[in-house]
């Protein structure tokens, strides 16, 4: 049984004005981007433009979620929940490239968005407790935006998250994840370029040719940070619209560790599915951007950082990373300087990050504490930590932090709320994919 979206109307004059601030908002930036003559739809090479850009594209994707909400379809109460927590990450991906480009006065609507949205949010999350769909345990932890499978997802470690503090680095070793190809000296079998310079137009041209020829694809890049994209346009490879399927294919970017964010692949697609595959970066792997997303049989590397999601500010929003049935371990080419730096599974990058690392396998890189801060005390009583019946040496939960907001699940029924099932109303559309999928703990 579901909630639908019609019963809901008493919040439709809450979306509409969201709706126009958010048209307000993508005005400003085409005047904005005008004003400096820029376009966005060209690829801007100045700072602030980039960031103007990433806001362009975030905002036309959010208006059809909104319009979607007041149309009055029979959407569920979780498709709602899920599709305003995209639209707010959304927002605050824009807010944080324009910070990170150094503009830091965003259009008045702009920050307002982020109050009403939040105000929806809660909104639909009491009308669904009134209804009586959601656990107290669900009312803790909420949805999952992003969901590995079991049995062979597997996370590598280069050079592991933080350093011992006091400790002194050894030298690094030789960079091998991504020795594979140079940039300059490599030379890729295809090329996409829109203006016909490549050998293909579309990547989908390129897919259909190499199916033709019965290879694997794979999709590289160079962009990063200190060259001037944000994280957001550093992607080698970005997905928006829903029902993403992707199979056997490896997304990597290939700056370097001295780049710092350069991502391989960013997902945007509610409903989307990624089988067999392969993502390989430094920093910023995996950007498991917002909404509904499940990974099975796929492998994950990363120095330091594996993935990047836009974790919640907000209690109400449905975000949050499931690692269930996965191992957790070294890159071979790392395991000689294995003990030399401390490795965690996370910090809180937001305030109420949301973490669940269920019947994983994780070797001994990971600190028997667990987890680490990111600053001092910050999130740490709003955080979800959680851990259950986890193996390997990593796996010592009688030495885990202490903190509030970290938990040990005891419990298959306090496990459950984490399942594929219940996180993201997997059995309704993963089995469709034909995609192998466990949808229990």
């Amino acid at each position: 049984m579901a909630t639908s979206i019609s019963c809901l109307s008493e919040l439709n004059p809450l979306l509409l004005v969201a709706r126009t601030m958010l048209l307000q908002s993508t005005n400003w930036i085409h005047t904005t981007l005008g004003l400096l003559g820029l376009d966005s739809s060209s690829t801007n090479s100045s700072s602030i433009g980039v960031a103007l850009t990433d806001c362009a594209m975030l905002f036309d994707e959010s208006e059809p979620r909104l319009t979607r909400l007041l149309s009055g379809e029979n959407d569920t109460g979780d498709d709602a929940r899920t599709w305003l927590s995209g639209v707010l990450a959304n927002h605050r991906t824009c807010l944080d490239g324009l910070g990170e480009k150094g503009f830091v006065e965003p259009h008045l609507a702009s920050i307002n968005l982020t109050t009403l949205v939040g105000q929806a949010l809660a909104l639909y999350g009491n009308h669904m407790n009134m209804e009586g769909f959601k656990s107290k345990r669900r009312e803790i932890a909420l949805k999952v935006l992003f969901y590995f499978e079991l049995p062979y997802n597997t996370i590598y470690f280069g050079n592991n998250y933080w350093n011992t503090p006091g400790t002194e680095i050894s030298p690094q070793p030789k960079w091998g994840l991504l020795a594979s190809w140079n940039g300059e000296t490599s030379k890729a079998h295809f090329g996409v370029a829109k203006d016909g310079s490549g050998t293909h137009v579309t990547i989908n041209e390129v897919v259909v040719a190499l199916h033709r020829m019965g290879h694997k694809t794979i999709v590289t890049g160079n962009r990063n940070v200190p060259d001037g994209s944000t994280t957001l346009s550093s992607v080698t490879f970005g997905v928006l619209g829903d029902g993403f399927w992707a199979r056997d294919m490896t997304f990597q970017n290939t700056p370097g560790p001295e780049k710092h964010q350069a991502v391989a692949l960013r997902v945007s697609s509610d409903l989307s599915v990624l089988y067999r595959c392969s993502f390989k970066a430094y920093q910023h792997t995996l950007y498991a951007h917002s909404l509904r997303q499940f990974y099975r049989d796929c492998h994950i590397y990363g120095v330091p950082k594996i993935s990047s999601s836009a974790m919640p500010r907000d209690a109400s929003e449905t975000t949050g990373i499931v690692i269930h049935g996965s191992r957790i371990r070294t890159a071979l080419e790392f395991s000689a300087v294995k003990g030399t730096f401390r490795s965690y599974l996370g910090r809180p990058w937001k305030k109420y990050s949301r973490t669940i690392v269920l019947k994983t396998d994780k070797d001994s890189l990971v600190h028997p504490t667990g987890w680490t801060e990111r600053r001092g005390s910050y999130a740490l009583s709003r955080l979800f930590y959680g851990e259950y019946m986890n193996t390997g040496i990593g796996a010592k939960p009688k030495q885990r932090v202490k903190w509030p907001g970290f938990h040990v699940i005891g419990r298959q029924e306090q496990a459950s709320p984490f399942s594929v099932s219940n996180f993201i109303q997997g059995g309704s559309w993963i089995l469709a994919t034909g995609v192998p999928v466990w949808l229990g703990v």
